[in-house]
């Protein structure tokens, strides 16, 4: 097998503890803002050394655009993929809703990079749906979490794919990964302090905003 889908592997078992460790910080008392916030600070700290002293991770002009709609894409994922834990989804059927991403990725990928969709990628929805349907039964949805909850944990699947698509956009665009990473960690923070005083006053609850 390829080494690169070995790292797509890794990555994918990796992140399916994301949000197990966000379950571990709400009990302890985390927001939802400190949630999403926290671990993209030590990532921003580990990665700014790489761009200060190699030129080729430098963040020029030219990527700022993507950047920043990369960034603003990252912000509604980290509220949305944490969000259904806070408002007391299962944290199984929070990661469940948010790995729908490969349904909601056949349909953008081909709208927005025009993307062939193969009989591979059918079934794959197809599986998803199926799944979908069998993890939220419509009709005794109160046996898996709240509502809300669980429209924000279907929201964090469309926004996966987004983030995804535009990393790849990226790739294309020959960004070095550093970069891609630090500069829509920071667009990202930006847009998540201007979000605040708006989901402050629409969710007045110090699970999500402290």
């Amino acid at each position: 097998m390829d080494k690169h889908y070995w790292f797509v592997i890794i990555s994918g078992i990796l992140s399916g503890g994301i949000l197990f460790g966000a379950q571990i910080l709400a009990n302890l008392g985390l927001s939802l803002y400190e949630i999403s916030m926290l671990p993209s600070i030590f990532t921003i700290i580990i990665l700014l050394p790489f761009v200060v002293l190699k030129k080729e991770c430098r963040i020029t002009k030219d990527k700022l655009g993507l950047l920043a709609i990369y960034g603003l894409i990252s912000g509604v994922l980290a509220l949305t993929q944490y969000g259904g834990v806070v408002l007391g989804i299962p944290v199984a059927v929070a990661v469940l809703l948010l790995y729908t991403q490969p349904f909601w990725t056949v349909i953008l990928s081909k709208l927005i990079l025009d993307e062939k969709i193969t009989k591979y990628k059918i079934l794959a929805v197809v599986i998803v749906l199926v799944g979908l349907v069998f993890l939220v039964n419509p009709f005794k949805i109160g046996s898996v979490g709240n509502l809300p909850g669980i429209i924000v944990g279907l929201v964090s699947g469309i926004f996966l794919s987004l983030w995804l698509i535009l990393g790849r956009i990226a790739g294309k665009k020959e960004i070095h990964p550093v970069t891609t990473k630090l500069g829509y960690l920071i667009f990202m923070m930006i847009f998540l302090v201007i979000f605040y005083p708006i989901i402050s006053n629409l969710v007045k609850k110090p699970s999500v905003n402290g």
